[in-house]
């Protein structure tokens, strides 16, 4: 067989795999599209918004590509902005609660946990942008990434859209905690009132796994 005709026999071996492979690849992006416009759904901030990305990227995964920000200063703008608004809303909510019981509750829920269950209701692990060595060790479900990552979504809207809109996504997020730690349930309880708005949004249960 000349060598032409055999580097012809491997072209046309070659071509279904690649085939394949370009499919699975577009099929992966559809996935991660739509994963992202639920999201975006969810917490009220379209996909192209300037922070949106950038709220996702850990930093494990902006360290192995160059010109990438990871959501650091989002999370710490995030955090100042629902430490605001919580306690604005616990304030306002109950107001013969005295001083001691408001920053418990507000510590009930301005914590890494509670933020973490929030995050998986959310499925937001699905969506972190995480560097290899974080991917294999389970980082899409490690409460401190989700927290960390859940803050940054609140940084990004608040910059994208403003007080008012971050108010409201947090209200809608929280009110059932810190309803529930008023009525005495506690942090035993939180898991179970945050399955009943993720199931009505996501019209599924969400998982929760310990670390």
């Amino acid at each position: 067989m000349a060598p032409g005709e055999l580097d012809s026999l491997d072209a046309d071996r070659l071509k279904p795999l690649v085939q394949q492979l370009l499919m699975r690849i577009d099929d992966l992006l559809a996935q991660i599209k739509a994963q992202n416009a639920r999201i975006a759904e969810l917490v009220g901030l379209p996909p192209d918004a300037p922070h949106f990305l950038q709220a996702l990227t850990h930093p494990s995964y902006a360290n192995e590509r160059r010109g990438e920000q990871d959501n650091q200063r989002l999370e710490f703008l995030g955090d100042s902005v629902l430490g605001l608004v919580v306690t604005d809303m616990a304030y306002a909510s109950f107001p013969e609660m005295p001083e001691g019981e408001l920053a418990k509750l507000r510590a009930a829920i301005v914590n890494a946990q509670a933020l973490a269950d929030v995050a998986r209701s959310l499925e937001l692990g699905s969506l972190v942008r995480l560097g290899k060595g974080e991917e294999q060790s389970g980082g899409r479900d490690k409460a401190s990434i989700l927290a960390d990552a859940l803050e940054a979504v609140f940084g990004a809207v608040y910059l994208d859209r403003g007080l008012d809109e971050t108010r409201r996504l947090l209200e809608r997020l929280f009110r059932p905690l810190m309803e529930a730690y008023a009525r005495g349930e506690g942090d035993r309880d939180y898991k179970t009132i945050l399955q009943e708005p993720a199931s009505s949004e996501l019209h599924t249960m969400p998982e929760y796994h310990l670390e």
